[in-house]
């Protein structure tokens, strides 16, 4: 508990790298093209449920997107736009 009063802060910076690293090096850090489809690979479930596979880890959409993918291209858009009010 002494700790989280020393650095209040820390838990929130360690979450903040999490989200903007990836999304500053989105074509790097992506799998898989953010609006490339493959529909015979379309609704496929997460990696953790029962037909998953670690090529989509978070699945594919309906139209076979890679949503991970699309998360991260969506995350480096919001960090722009959030910039951009600044």
């Amino acid at each position: 508990m002494a700790q989280a009063k020393r650095y209040p802060l820390v838990p929130a910076a360690v979450l903040m790298f999490l989200l903007v690293i990836p999304a500053l090096f989105a074509p790097q850090v992506a799998p898989h093209d953010p609006l490339e489809g493959s529909l015979s690979q379309r609704l496929k479930p997460p990696a953790w449920e029962a037909g998953g596979t670690s090529k989509y880890l978070l699945g594919t959409d309906k139209l076979g997107r890679d949503l991970l993918s699309r998360v991260i291209y969506g995350a480096r858009v919001s960090l722009m736009v959030s910039l951009i009010a600044i």
